[in-house]
């Protein structure tokens, strides 16, 4: 037996082998005997002029095979080779790849899975985000364990589902259920108050369990005794005004203005009296009253324009006279009309005490 080099990676072998124990080249051996086929031929020829026979020469059916190439073994393997081995690792990446997507699938919710090596339990664990909730979920193996008996040839995919919600008080749960009937929940954390504005009696207030937190604001009174945020009155000046009260003149009146001569200059009907007592802030009341009316004649002839004037006279509750005053309309020619024109008939510093009022209207001289 001799030895050989090996044509794909260089090493020694025999030249017995069919194939190379290295690399598994196929071995191929050039056999080339120049004695052995000249012996043939002379043995032959030898006995073809004994026998007067000419015997033609045996060829041999060894056919010479060139040596082989042999690759030193510092030497680079070939470039297809390589390509080769590049393929290889690609494909091998893809069917793990394809293993991977088949086994862990996202489907809007968060699934856990459970796979089984070598018939051993082996939970692995995939976090998805869960759009009805923001807690962050996590099961582990003895959950799985406890809620349904291991199957080699089952994996469980847990959708998860909100069956409880959670609110400012209390907590909510998240309930996370395979198709094979297993389940496990997990808690929702507590939502925010939901704040309502605090009032002048209230303090702010959640709208959804009722808790209160912080201090009413307090009302804030204008000088004219309303408050600025909730328009209630301030109740001691309420219970002022309440006590004081005015009686009208029967309207509608007809009211004319004199000139020194006792010539009527005007004349004006008035149609409306409306009245206000108010409180000033300091603890002083006023009187407000607001006529209405339409100018009827003016001794200039029509579309002469002048303003037309009203006298009063208030009383107070034992019919003594308080005040008396003029009311001067705007600027009106005859036809023209007026509404709500204020005069104030009694002054905070005049000291307005609660009783009852009356007022009339008269002629202006």
């Amino acid at each position: 037996m001799a030895l050989i080099k090996c044509m794909d990676c260089g090493k020694e072998i025999s030249d017995k082998a069919k194939t190379c124990p290295n690399c598994g080249c196929p071995v191929v051996v050039e056999t080339e005997n120049p004695k052995e086929e000249n012996s043939v031929v002379n043995e032959n020829e030898y006995k073809g002029e004994e026998n007067n026979i000419k015997v033609p020469p045996v060829k041999s059916d060894v056919k010479k095979v060139a040596p082989p190439v042999v690759t030193p073994k510092n030497e680079k393997a070939s470039v297809p080779k390589i390509i080769l081995s590049i393929v290889g690792i690609i494909a091998a990446l893809a069917v793990v790849g394809a293993i991977v997507a088949f086994v862990i699938i996202p489907i809007g919710g968060r699934i856990i899975t459970s796979m089984s090596s070598s018939g051993n339990s082996d939970y692995s664990e995939t976090e998805v985000y869960y759009e009805e909730t923001e807690t962050e979920n996590y099961v582990t193996e003895e959950q799985v364990n406890n809620t349904v008996a291991y199957d080699p040839g089952h994996s469980h995919y847990y959708y998860g589902k909100v069956t409880k919600n959670a609110t400012c008080n209390a907590e909510g749960v998240e309930t996370f259920t395979c198709e094979c009937g297993a389940s496990y929940t997990e808690p929702i954390r507590k939502t925010s108050h939901s704040w309502q504005s605090a009032t002048c009696t209230t303090p702010r207030k959640c709208g959804i369990c009722g808790a209160t937190d912080g201090s009413a604001l307090g009302h804030h009174y204008y000088s004219d005794g309303e408050c600025s945020r909730c328009g209630q009155m301030d109740p001691m000046v309420q219970s002022t005004l309440s006590k004081c009260k005015l009686n009208l003149p029967t309207v509608p009146q007809t009211i004319h203005y004199r000139g020194y001569d006792d010539e009527i200059k005007s004349t004006l009907r008035v149609t409306g009296i409306s009245y206000q007592f108010k409180y000033e802030g300091d603890g002083t009341v006023s009187l407000v009253a607001s006529f209405s009316g339409t100018k009827t004649y003016d001794y200039r002839g029509a579309g002469q324009s002048d303003s037309a004037k009203i006298g009063w006279k208030l009383y107070d509750s034992n019919g003594n006279v308080l005040t008396t005053g003029t009311f001067y309309s705007p600027s009106l020619a005859e036809g023209e009309s007026f509404a709500n024109q204020e005069e104030t008939l009694l002054h905070s510093f005049e000291a307005v005490e609660p009783g009852t009022y009356r007022l009339e209207i008269l002629d202006v001289n």
